[in-house]
């Protein structure tokens, strides 16, 4: 660890030891009212806009704010939210019945008039038109409300997949939205989740509960404090200053649990890898054999066994073995040294070649000792990968934006709604992408052609044959399913997690 790393984590067990001190510099004081705190590694780029930002590190914080139409559970079923069902007359229409009942914290009521309004915002105004990750709505040719029960949506193209699409799409209140603008929702965000915000600061996420909310929690105010150093998360939970701690590492298990601590595993619904920029001539990865060394170079199983105590396994793909469209005859790239280095010399690189990559450290409390790993692996071949540290909200801005300075940043694939096909169709790793990092036309035909496949069936077949096509050409450095442990503290009775997203309305204290 660098000094400068010493000096921060100093820092920060000073600052712990005085809150130990003084528990109400985190929150209000414990007493009769219910206060659930959580330690979290970081907190939305956009603060309440949901539109401009990606990442389940924001989703984290939202998903006590807004609702969607459809949950997806464990099993990877939908579950009804604002929509308590659907159907698909035809390939170009999906018809929502809405839950009756519902309003906004602010008091607009939630109808089909209203989602129509939000939804036209999105996708015809000019303002929503501009928010970076608003994606969804944009296909729509045209959104109906033929009663207050009833939304319809029009579709440009065929999407056999749309509502489990749309478990990404968050509702916010639309009057609310078309006063203050985008810039406004950032600050005083509205939406018909079980929290509503009281206070945003840059470090602080204070939201108290929503009395008008159709799922009323158990708790009265629900905290999000920035910690991104996992030691300082470990120790804020052991002194009791949180209630639950993001993203434990797994190291530090054993430990915790010795303690009477509780470690809650979600369920992975993300893919850890690397993606490189294959779009800019002067980047290495241009070179499909250069992106094909660096995954035989990389010993993935290793990592997943030492770093993550082998609760995961490499990744083969861009899907989890539960997600529509996973192809189970892939297997991961083997660790092969000698491939490796067979393919640096076939691309004219014999003595390997140098690149950098933008990382954005704490969102995951492995990430840093894993991109250490995967760099000495490299360097073994001959290849020299500089790690370029960046902050949360740079990293979150070259995903959504580009300006890329280097060749590589950690990513997922995100197969939305189980979806194995969403995260290349119309996603992060497609020409569709707002500043793609990777678009070949052929593949994005083929993508195309499966995302508009109104046959499940045959939907399946070309995207099993799509996700191989990805891991030959080495689109990605594939590593594993994201593993999500969160620390519980004793206080703790209840805490439920939904594909990898915090239940918050379901929390409860003993």
């Amino acid at each position: 660890m660098t000094d400068n790393a010493w000096g921060k984590r100093g820092l920060l067990l000073l600052v712990l030891g005085a809150l130990a001190v003084a528990p109400g510099a985190l929150g209000a004081e414990r007493g009769p009212e219910k206060v659930f705190r959580v330690g979290a590694t970081a907190l939305p780029p956009s603060q309440g806009n949901p539109y401009t930002s990606v990442g389940t590190t924001s989703q984290f914080v939202w998903a006590a704010i807004y609702d969607t139409l459809a949950k997806e559970d464990n099993t990877g079923a939908l579950q009804p939210g604002l929509a308590t069902s659907w159907e698909n007359p035809d390939p170009v229409t999906w018809v929502f019945k809405l839950r009756k009942g519902v309003t906004f914290s602010n008091g607009e009521t939630w109808d089909a008039p209203a989602a129509k309004k939000l939804l036209d915002i999105l996708r015809l105004d000019p303002r929503g038109l501009a928010q970076a990750s608003n994606r969804e709505a944009r296909r729509f040719k045209d959104v109906l409300a033929p009663d207050a029960d009833t939304l319809v949506i029009k579709l440009d193209e065929p999407n056999a997949m749309l509502p489990r699409h749309l478990t990404q799409l968050l509702f916010v209140a639309p009057a609310h939205l078309d006063k203050v603008g985008f810039d406004g929702l950032s600050a005083q965000p509205v939406g018909t989740g079980s929290f509503v915000v009281e206070q945003w600061l840059p470090e602080k996420v204070v939201l108290k509960a929503n009395p008008t909310a159709w799922r009323k929690p158990k708790i009265d105010r629900l905290e999000f404090l920035t910690l991104p150093e996992p030691v300082a998360r470990m120790q804020a939970l052991q002194t009791g200053q949180v209630d639950v701690a993001f993203a434990v590492n797994p190291e530090q298990v054993a430990e915790l649990t010795s303690s009477g601590l509780t470690i809650f595993k979600r369920q992975p619904a993300r893919i850890f890898c690397i993606v490189f920029q294959t779009r800019d001539p002067a980047s290495p990865f241009t070179d499909v054999r250069l992106r094909q060394a660096v995954s035989y170079a990389v010993n993935v199983k290793a990592i997943t066994d030492t770093l993550l105590g082998g609760m995961v396994e490499p990744a083969s793909q861009g899907a989890l073995p539960d997600m529509i469209g996973f192809n189970p005859a892939l297997k991961p790239f083997a660790y092969d040294p000698a491939k490796a280095r067979a393919l640096l010399k076939e691309a004219g690189k014999p003595d390997g070649f140098s690149f950098v990559l933008e990382f954005g450290a704490g969102t995951l409390s492995y990430d840093a000792a894993v991109m250490q790993q995967v760099a000495a692996d490299l360097a073994a071949v001959g290849i020299k990968m500089e790690i370029r540290p960046v902050s949360y909200a740079q990293y979150a801005r070259l995903v959504v934006a580009g300006g890329w300075k280097g060749s590589a940043i950690p990513m997922d694939y995100l197969p939305v709604g189980s979806d194995a096909l969403r995260a290349i169709y119309r996603g992060s790793h497609s020409c569709a992408w707002n500043t793609p990092w990777f678009c070949d036309q052929v593949i994005e035909a083929r993508v195309n052609a499966a995302g508009t496949e109104p046959d499940p069936a045959k939907r399946l077949v070309m995207t099993q044959d799509l996700l191989k096509t990805y891991r030959d050409i080495a689109e990605s450095l594939l590593l594993f399913p994201i593993l999500g442990l969160d620390a519980l503290g004793p206080r703790v009775a209840t805490w439920e997690a939904w594909h990898d997203i915090p239940q918050f309305h379901a929390i409860a204290l003993k």
